[in-house]
């Protein structure tokens, strides 16, 4: 997929590379759908992550407290224990 404006191409990309934007304001930015933009990031051979270090830090924690929860409600039944006793 080409793109008519390279100036403001770099420019773009290169704010949303420093974190400057976000993917959403970069494709509006760009006149693009979202997706678009992906496949154009993918043309140019451009990996970027969605989250940065304080999203990514934030998602462990959630995730971390979330399987804690999950992982403290869960009751191990002993095979000695009759059935149902659990």
């Amino acid at each position: 997929m080409p793109y008519h404006d390279g100036k403001r191409l770099f420019t773009v990309l290169s704010l949303l590379l420093i974190g400057r934007t976000f993917m959403g304001r970069a494709a509006e930015l760009l006149g693009l759908r979202i997706d678009e933009l992906w496949s154009l990031m993918s043309q140019f051979g451009i990996k970027h992550s969605v989250l940065d270090e304080e999203n990514i830090e934030r998602t462990r924690y959630l995730y971390k407290n979330l399987y804690e929860k999950i992982v403290s409600n869960i009751v191990i039944c002993s095979p000695i224990k009759a059935a149902g006793s659990c």
